[in-house]
């Protein structure tokens, strides 16, 4: 039986640049209908499955509280089928396989990530490989790859009293000098991304240091205080914008890096939108990306101690020399009967 459900004025569904709909939907107020897809479309109206078993009718322009959901690519065909099994539908499934290579790019499941990564580190995140080169523990000196002392260094350097004492003094100017040479101590920003923020002129800086504090140190939602600075200042990049919160946060915060995000996307959110540009919206779904991706590697096994680790996951586990070591691994003989 259909349900008739008015929602108020919408935005549309499109992803950035005009991409395809979001495939898999959730209402923002009514969380026990569960996930739904959509079942049909017409001019004026889209019926939508929801877990619950019930089609539902969406009106043209009341579609603001459909929210995309992202899930891995496993988990999405799953509930996909399941819900064209309510519906009786599909084209979702269809849809789903026809994106099997995302536009010719390659998708990487996550299994072979895993083995792909054990393969290049057998004891994980946990052993002294990892734990060396990558965390810099028990380093004599801290490189720039070295995530441990990072963090440490960030909570003294990016203290939030000397940022803000600095904007009492007015000298805003010092608050981006103290953020830009942080991050020149840290690989998670290139060079590039770094070599834009040279020569912005006093009017910018000083419209931007205050919302740069509050991006760091604020009690906004994170997708404002971002949208914030990044309208302030155009000219940041992802990494720019989210090095400083993953080192200040790691456990609920992640460095973006754009490649290889959308790389894992392609199985972790394969109907995600992207763009070059920084939003706090895709920011966040960046964010919930890599935090499932971390239950995901636990739950195999591994023991990631925050999104840095999962960063340095996606990066090494998705570069094509990790990835050759699979080739190098014959596969298990099949059982004979």
């Amino acid at each position: 039986m259909e349900d008739s459900v008015r929602t108020h004025d919408s935005e549309n569904t499109q992803g950035a640049g005009g991409e395809p709909a979001t495939a898999l939907f959730k209402h923002s107020k009514r969380p026990e209908w569960g996930i739904a897809i959509v079942a049909y479309e017409q001019p004026d109206k889209k019926g939508f499955q929801f877990e619950d078993g019930k089609l539902r009718i969406i009106r043209d322009g009341y579609y603001d509280l459909l929210e995309p959901v992202d899930l891995p690519r496993d988990r999405a065909e799953e509930l996909v089928a399941q819900l064209e099994r309510l519906g009786g539908i599909t084209s979702a499934r269809r849809d789903m396989a026809n994106e099997a290579r995302a536009g010719g790019k390659e998708v990487i499941s996550l299994q072979k990530q895993l083995k792909a990564f054990t393969i290049k580190y057998p004891e994980g995140f946990s052993g002294e490989t990892w734990l060396g080169y990558h965390r810099g523990v028990d380093a004599a000196k801290a490189l720039k790859r070295h995530r441990t002392p990072m963090i440490a260094s960030a909570a003294e350097t990016l203290e939030q009293g000397v940022l803000r004492g600095l904007l009492s003094e007015g000298n805003n100017r010092g608050v981006f000098d103290i953020w830009i040479a942080f991050m020149k101590r840290t690989d998670l920003v290139s060079p590039k991304s770094l070599a834009q923020l040279t020569g912005l002129p006093d009017p910018l800086i000083d419209r931007a240091a205050p919302l740069l504090v509050e991006l760091l140190y604020g009690e906004a939602p994170i997708k404002e205080r971002f949208d914030a600075l990044a309208r302030a200042v155009p000219t940041l990049e992802w990494d720019t914008i989210t090095a400083a919160l993953a080192l200040l946060y790691p456990a609920e915060h992640v460095c973006v890096r754009l490649n290889a995000f959308k790389k894992q996307a392609l199985w972790m959110a394969p109907r995600m939108s992207h763009s070059k540009n920084p939003t706090g919206a895709i920011y966040e779904r960046y964010q919930e990306m890599c935090t499932r991706l971390k239950v995901r590697v636990v739950e195999a096994g591994l023991t990631p101690e925050d999104l840095l680790d999962v960063h340095d996951f996606i990066k090494i586990s998705l570069a094509p020399a990790t990835l050759k070591l699979l080739d190098k691994v014959p596969e298990a003989p099949a059982p004979t009967a």
